[in-house]
């Protein structure tokens, strides 16, 4: 947010906002990360017919880092060229993928899941979840023009 001291004027306050321009687009990348993770815990949720307190810790464990996404990715914009911003990014993505497949995990084993759900269903979500984590941790889509990326497909690591 432009500090109200630097801005005297309509053309300074206008240029102050379009110097957040890159805020912005942190913010659409961390809603659509989060809206891809949201319809997936609903998608879940819809075939869940039973919960109990182990499954709403780990739900709540999965919320606690959908709270984290717009921080880490934020830390991302400010500090790209640092391994540490891009390490607690994907962390976050990765803790997000393996909160919502251990609470599918935990309901499918745990007799949770709607009477009618068949295996190939059950499978289905499992392979969803996996497909979805790896996508969203390919730096080739979430860093497609980073100079210090190579485009072999391996990890980005800045240097």
């Amino acid at each position: 947010m432009p500090s109200h001291e630097a801005v005297h004027s309509e053309s300074e306050l206008l240029a102050a906002v379009l110097a957040l321009a890159p805020r912005f687009l942190t913010y659409a990348l961390s809603f659509l990360t989060l809206t891809i993770f949201w319809f997936g815990q609903q998608a879940q949720h819809g075939l869940i017919a039973k919960s109990d307190r182990r499954l709403a810790t780990l739900n709540l464990c999965f919320l606690a880092f959908i709270a984290l996404l717009p921080f880490s990715t934020d830390l991302l914009a400010d500090f790209l060229e640092f391994r540490v911003a891009v390490l607690v990014y994907w962390l976050n993505l990765l803790m997000l993928g393996v909160t919502l497949f251990a609470s599918w995990w935990y309901a499918n084993r745990n007799g949770m899941l709607a009477q009618d759900i068949d295996a190939q269903t059950r499978r289905t979500v499992y392979q969803r979840i996996v497909k979805r984590a790896v996508a969203l941790g390919d730096r080739r889509r979430a860093l497609p023009h980073h100079p210090r990326c190579s485009a072999s497909g391996s990890f980005c690591w800045c240097s």
